[in-house]
């Protein structure tokens, strides 16, 4: 029997390599799967040359100003592109407001006229920043740890002159609470609490993430559905369960795959809602 093991070992990837998948907002989820598209990789390629250059702000955070629409982009539920060759830990992902539904909305004004807006400032701010300001004026901020992330719709002021006012909105009346639960996520990142409750660890869902984006992988490359049996379970739970009556491992795998690929070719837009 052919040694599947070293021959996956030789392409230089390990199971390991998705443990970040675990940390991973739905969100992050869904760029890590759109992000393996050939056409989005075209897409990017074809508009890559007037993309947002990074520009580090004073306060520490990131500034994008894209200078025209990227309408290649919106079609991805993107403004602008984001680059596939970073993780969703690493990545800028803006998604259009219009797709993603876990947008915060909030008026931007001077602090001298707070208006019903609290001061706040991103001086303070110590979790990662970037800020996209889109050709029509409009303003996305997006603040993110490594478990957390929001993305913040601005209307009004130029955020970059700190402090400011700013004034949440509650968009989605009545319901409540799923703002409630995003601007509490705001909040905590805002003022650098930590979370509660167990770090680290697989969910159910998290697990299925991470086998169907290795599975995907793995047969992009050609690789049997069985060599991707190794690649996720290990010699020798394969060799003991992949031909038994009932085909639950093979079933496994072949699930697996099937998912990736549906999620790479537009079902990443259901991990939105």
């Amino acid at each position: 029997m052919a040694d599947y093991h070293n021959s996956l070992i030789s392409c230089g990837l390990r199971l390991g390599d998705y443990d970040y998948v675990q940390l991973l907002t739905r969100s992050r989820v869904a760029w890590e799967y759109l992000r393996r598209n050939r056409n989005y990789h075209r897409d990017w390629r074809l508009s890559k040359s007037g993309q947002p250059i990074p520009v580090r702000l004073r306060n520490d955070t990131t500034l994008l100003r894209a200078r025209r629409r990227f309408v290649r982009a919106e079609a991805w539920a993107f403004a602008p592109f984001a680059d596939p060759d970073q993780n969703g830990l690493e990545a800028e992902v803006f998604w259009r407001a219009e797709d993603y539904q876990r947008v915060v909305s909030a008026y931007v004004r001077n602090g001298r006229e707070p208006g019903l807006g609290a001061i706040v400032s991103l001086n303070e701010v110590r979790c990662r920043k970037t800020l996209l300001k889109s050709v029509d004026g409009e303003q996305h901020l997006l603040l993110r740890d490594q478990r957390r992330i929001v993305q913040v719709r601005c209307i009004g002021e130029d955020i970059r002159i700190d402090p400011f006012a700013l004034e949440l909105v509650v968009d989605q009346f009545p319901d409540v609470e799923s703002r409630q639960r995003l601007i509490r996520r705001l909040a905590d990142l805002y003022r650098g609490r930590c979370l509660g409750g167990s770090r680290g660890g697989w969910t159910v869902e998290a697990m299925r993430h991470r086998d169907a984006l290795a599975a995907l992988d793995l047969r992009t490359e050609g690789y049997s559905y069985r060599q991707i049996a190794v690649f996720l379970y290990g010699e020798k739970a394969v060799k003991d369960d992949w031909t038994s009556p009932d085909q639950t491992m093979k079933n496994r795998v072949i699930r697996s795959v099937k998912r990736g690929q549906r999620m790479m070719n537009g079902g990443y837009r259901t991990l939105l809602a």
